[in-house]
């Protein structure tokens, strides 16, 4: 929230000590302090871990001491209240201060956004402004675009990890954290970073999912050893100017959401401290808005095996790699030359548990494989053969598929032929040693199990006769064939701030393909979402013919509580396509619904 400033809302703070005035600004959104000031705004406000302080600093004279901090009244005891103090500068030291800031001074602004969160938390009244001067009272400076917001931890590479401000000569705008935590929004003219401490390697790819509805005069990403940001090492993704690396520079508006993997270390290499996002736009009114998802690093070209990001080990049992080339960005490999590749990626085979891909080869050499293992030993056993001119007795499956130049569905039920566990590494092979003529293309290879993030049941049961399968443990939910499911939840309150947000993909179109809200398991059309399909539906199209299929996952947010309000307890999964073979999906992942009730709670749903 933006907190207003007007003659109104300044009180004094700390009795004799205040002698000087502010003068609130034409905007209503800071204040001129001049002379001897100790001013206090009332905000009462609750101070999380997830709590920032922004605002903007101009001064010409800091006195002997230029701060703000919290209070619960308007009378201060040095020993406990300074504790929740930042001092900007100033010929003092004030006592016992949470931290000092560091301002330029010379009458520039500065921009400062502080995760107040992680030095204290607690209930507070005030908060108090100070130019401390008794001696001559020539303090002379002004605080303006004051504001507090929350924003949670960024996850990135795996890691939970706070999203900072960048360099305060550049840094004029806001990063918005997503309720999922894997994404981050920047507003404005906004150099945000967030702390990685990783070396980067003549291997290391860097992979985000990106989206803009303004790019802004440039807009990247990049690595930063000491803070500064430095242009050699940010990747231009689009803007009116020019700035940085410009082998990435591919975004035009209207794109959507793109996949982007970068190999970094090809450009340069070393530790580096921060992870930077750069939204640059320093005109009047900085408006770019712009969206980072899902960032990882891997060493070696990634590829997804389902939401996975995994770099693609080569050799197995000394085997040899073969040729291997990842495409369709990261959806897609091709093995040639007896190529067998090994994912370091966890596998816990339980009795359902399916390996699933789309194979695409007419010639599968000697042995065409999926298998499961520990180590990089050979080990026969764990391995299912699915097509091939060799008879092997330790594979299971034995020809599954017969190979064909057009793209086949290949589901391996691996709990039918390993004993059920962890595995630690995911092998796929086109084994042909003799003469290397095997060749074979996996398109969206997926581990697929039954469903444990959420509880997934069957909603309108004359209508739903398909399948929900998680992708491995990721909390992405795979709906096929003719699916109407439902996740039941403790009751909710839908009002008029109520939002539905969630990230949505179908690589195969089918009849219905939507989500909606209700309160028993009948269908509700008045309360479901059309996202997709061929068939125009009863239920609400607010949504509809914005997605093309295969164009990868979609992030949606829809005002709910501006069609319906009421008390409802789950949330509804449709992929409706009663044809006599159905073959479409839809995939749900990161669904939220935010500003429920009265106190605008957050509901997570998977």
């Amino acid at each position: 929230v933006v907190l207003e400033v007007g003659p109104k809302t300044l009180q004094s703070y700390g009795g004799s000590q205040d002698q000087g005035t502010a003068t609130p600004t034409a905007g209503g959104d800071g204040f001129d302090l001049a002379g001897n000031v100790w001013k206090a705004i009332e905000v009462n406000a609750r101070v999380t871990p997830d709590t920032v302080l922004g605002f903007n600093v101009r001064a010409s004279d800091l006195g002997e001491i230029f701060a703000l901090g919290f209070d619960d009244d308007l009378t201060r005891s040095a020993a406990t209240d300074d504790a929740t103090f930042l001092q900007l500068g100033g010929t003092q030291n004030m006592s016992g201060v949470v931290a000092a800031l560091d301002y330029v001074g010379d009458n520039k602004v500065q921009r400062f956004e502080v995760p107040i969160g992680q030095l204290y938390t607690g209930d507070y009244k005030h908060l108090v402004f100070v130019g401390d001067d008794d001696a001559n009272g020539s303090t002379s400076g002004q605080y303006a675009e004051i504001s507090l917001f929350e924003r949670g931890a960024l996850t990135v590479d795996g890691e939970a990890t706070r999203v900072i401000q960048g360099p305060r000569n550049q840094d004029r705008g806001t990063a918005e954290v997503g309720p999922a935590g894997t994404d981050v929004t920047l507003l404005g003219n906004a150099w945000k970073a967030v702390e990685l401490n990783r070396t980067i390697t003549a291997d290391t790819w860097l992979s985000f999912d990106f989206e803009a509805s303004d790019l802004g005069e440039v807009t990247g990403i990049g690595f930063d050893s000491d803070g500064t940001f430095p242009s050699s090492r940010i990747f231009q993704l689009g803007g009116s100017q020019t700035l940085g690396i410009q082998d990435a520079r591919s975004y035009d508006l209207g794109d959507g959401l793109v996949h982007f993997d970068i190999p970094v270390g090809q450009f340069y290499t070393g530790a580096m401290q921060q992870l930077v996002f750069v939204g640059d736009d320093d005109r009047s009114g900085g408006s770019t808005e712009a969206r980072f998802a899902n960032i990882e690093l891997t060493e070696g070209q990634p590829m997804f095996v389902g939401e996975t990001l995994v770099a693609p080990q080569g050799d197995y049992g000394g085997q040899g790699g073969g040729t291997a080339v990842i495409g369709n960005e990261g959806r897609d490999l091709r093995l040639s030359d007896n190529g067998w590749q090994r994912f370091e990626l966890p596998v816990d085979v339980q009795a359902d548990t399916v390996i699933a891909f789309d194979h695409r080869g007419a010639d599968a050499g000697e042995i065409l494989a999926v298998g499961v293992v520990n180590s990089t030993a050979n080990t026969p056993g764990n391995f299912v053969k699915i097509a091939g001119s060799q008879g092997v007795p330790q594979f299971a499956g034995q020809d599954l598929i017969v190979p064909s130049n057009t793209f086949q569905k290949v589901e391996v039920r691996i709990g039918d032929f390993v004993p059920q566990g962890v595995y630690s590494n995911l092998v796929v092979a086109v084994d042909d040693d003799a003469d290397g003529s095997g060749a074979a293309r996996f398109r969206d290879i997926e581990v697929l199990q039954s469903p444990t993030s959420a509880a997934v049941t069957s909603h309108d049961a004359a209508q739903d006769d398909g399948r929900a399968h998680e992708l491995g443990t990721s909390g992405t939910l795979k709906l096929t064939e003719n699916a109407w499911k439902q996740i039941v939840l403790s009751d909710f309150e839908v009002d008029a701030n109520t939002r539905l947000q969630f990230e949505f993909r179908s690589d195969l179109e089918g009849e219905i393909h939507g989500i909606g809200i209700d309160d028993d398991a009948s269908n509700s059309p008045s309360r479901m979402y059309q996202l997709h399909g061929t068939q125009t539906s009863a239920q609400n199209q607010s949504q509809n013919n914005q997605y093309t299929t295969d164009e990868g996952f979609k992030h949606y947010e829809i005002d709910v509580g501006q069609d319906f309000t009421g008390t409802f307890d789950r949330i509804v999964l449709v992929m409706d396509d009663d044809v006599p073979t159905p073959e479409a999906d839809s995939y749900f992942r990161d669904i939220f619904l935010t500003g429920l009730g009265h106190d605008d709670t957050t509901l997570q749903v998977i």
